[in-house]
């Protein structure tokens, strides 16, 4: 059997900005969660009708406050990363009005059949449709399918891949970088005895905080356009030391 030597890379800055997460995530998917993530807690600039915007240049809403908003002509609302965005290719070039709030704020408080175009005069643009914006505010953008019991008594076999998986592992890998959670990774072969299913990847992770489940829904969505159509990717937390978890954490599985 041949060993997985793959190394952990430095951690990069996760406080990259928004603008440059959206850049890379259009052409990286295993960047795409930590954007959507960075995207809820950032401010996104809107385009507000002329002399329609809060007196000042800072405003604390009331009751009172109303803003209207520019749309495009098919009522889609156009969000920006920036102010330099508005201006991407010539398309406006006229002064514009305009408010900055968090994206979360401004997902909220439109009617929930509303689509977004982020930065739509852009070469890199994105359209949010209302089932994303939804599963974006409640945390289920990435979800787990279903969570499997290993029987008592069942035998488990364990194996390293023919033909290492590469593309597959610097996916996680990348992934991996921008969750500092995560302490290690394993990938193995997995088949349970008497099981008619072909051997399949386990993903093993080790991570001691809470948020495991939204991290194996993130890193099945990161491996799917490296799997076999239809093919499952078993995940399991490598920290609660079961004695399966034990098995995935010997050196040959680990890549990560």
């Amino acid at each position: 059997m041949g060993f997985f030597n793959f190394f952990k890379g430095k951690k990069p800055n996760n406080e990259e900005s928004l603008e440059s997460l959206f850049v890379k995530a259009a052409n990286d998917n295993a960047i795409r969660p930590l954007f959507y993530r960075t995207l809820l807690k950032s401010d996104l600039i809107l385009l507000s009708v002329k002399d329609a915007e809060p007196p000042g240049k800072n405003h604390v809403s009331d009751d009172n406050t109303i803003l209207s908003i520019r749309t495009l002509q098919d009522g889609v609302v156009p969000v920006f990363t920036s102010q330099d965005r508005i201006f991407d290719n010539n398309i406006i070039t006229e002064q514009v009005s305009l408010v900055k709030l968090n994206a979360k704020v401004i997902f909220e408080m439109f009617d929930k059949s509303v689509k977004f175009i982020l930065n739509p005069y852009s070469d890199i643009r994105k359209e949010f449709v209302p089932q994303e914006i939804e599963a974006l505010l409640k945390n289920e953008l990435y979800k787990i399918h279903s969570i499997i019991k290993i029987k008592k008594g069942e035998t488990i076999l364990l194996g390293v891949p023919e033909i290492n998986p590469v593309n597959l592992i610097e996916a996680l890998k990348r992934y991996f970088d921008t969750r500092p959670e995560i302490k290690a990774a394993y990938l193995a072969l997995i088949r349970i005895e008497g099981n008619n299913e072909e051997p399949h990847f386990l993903l093993g992770i080790e991570i001691y905080k809470e948020n495991l489940n939204e991290i194996f829904g993130e890193a099945g969505e990161i491996a799917k356009p490296y799997l076999k159509k239809s093919e499952p990717l078993d995940m399991i937390n490598v920290a609660a030391k079961s004695s399966t978890a034990r098995l995935v954490t010997k050196s040959e599985y680990k890549i990560y």
